[in-house]
């Protein structure tokens, strides 16, 4: 997972998560998928009725005492529906898996290293009398109402930046060997102090390759949020402002192409005794300059290249 780009990660650990269900609901008991999701975990009820698989209240608490969220994972309410026979058909097939009130930390440790629920994508193989065999594909996989949590140590202060209200589609899922195109479909909210911005990202990645075509919207992002990433200095800051932003990444044989264009609105910086320090990178007098005659706007194209 360590080549996979940060989000794709959370698709791969919600989809082991759906994994280490499936494979438990042939024993219909809370304590063996407790035991599949690792040793921090908690389910409350599981419930097997006539085409769906039904759980409740499952949470993967923090796995020591240095991570910095309360918890790994948490889900609402897991639904699977199925047909009976999809249990020993092969191959297996989840038509329709919902998952409602998910919670996922993104965790990135000083080193640059990110940890994506440790327990499930970090812990040793070891093999098992009744290990799952076999492929597993999941037609649809429907969020609604996720949250996921970033928190960056690698900055001088600990950065954390939420997303939520995600909901959405993932289609086309194939287990384990994730091969032919997965369709993403989500859209969040990201909030602020000041304003609550928006996201929509439409696109189909190949899971195998990286082999990606994605649109990314954004609207409304408070620059509060991401000041830690803009500001270079400690003797200004962001006082206000907001930013939108359209990013279209290809990748092609692990070669990125990204153009994008980005607005930056109402952007007032506080008050600083030097005019040293920057702004995205720019000196601070020449982001104040540019935002003369615009009408309090910054614009620009830009495109990223690389692998």
């Amino acid at each position: 997972m360590s080549k996979l780009p940060v989000w794709a990660r959370v698709l791969l650990a919600s989809a082991l998560f759906a994994v280490g269900l499936f494979y438990t609901v042939r024993a219909v008991g809370r304590s063996q998928l407790q035991r599949a999701l690792g040793p921090h975990a908690h389910v409350d009820e599981l419930a097997l009725l006539t085409a769906q698989v039904a759980v409740r209240g499952v949470r993967v608490d923090k796995p020591n005492a240095s991570w910095p969220t309360e918890a790994q994972l948490r889900v609402g309410s897991l639904t699977i529906d199925l047909a009976l026979s999809a249990l020993t058909a092969h191959p297996r097939t989840i038509p329709k898996l919902t998952i409602e009130g998910l919670y996922i930390a993104i965790v990135r440790r000083r080193d640059g290293s990110t940890h994506v629920l440790p327990d499930l994508t970090e812990a040793p193989d070891e093999p098992a009398d009744d290990a799952p065999s076999g492929s597993l594909h999941i037609d649809d996989l429907e969020l609604r109402d996720a949250t996921v949590e970033y928190v960056d140590d690698t900055m001088k202060q600990r950065v954390r930046i939420k997303l939520t209200h995600l909901s959405g589609h993932i289609q086309n899922l194939q287990l384990p060997s994730l091969e032919g195109q997965t369709g993403i479909e989500l859209d969040g909210k990201v909030p602020g102090p000041r304003t609550t911005g928006t996201l929509e990202l439409r696109g189909a990645m190949a899971l195998t390759s990286l082999d990606t075509k994605l649109k990314l919207l954004a609207r409304g992002l408070d620059l509060h949020v991401f000041e830690p990433y803009l500001i270079k200095s400690m003797d200004t800051g962001v006082e206000q402002g907001h930013f939108d932003f359209a990013l279209a990444p290809t990748i092609r044989a692990r070669k990125v192409r990204a153009p994008g264009h980005i607005e930056i609105h109402g952007l007032k910086l506080a008050d600083s005794d030097t005019t040293t320090g920057s702004f995205m990178n720019m000196p601070r007098a020449a982001a104040v300059k540019a935002l003369a005659g615009r009408d309090g706007t910054i614009e620009t194209d830009f495109e990223l290249r690389g692998d």
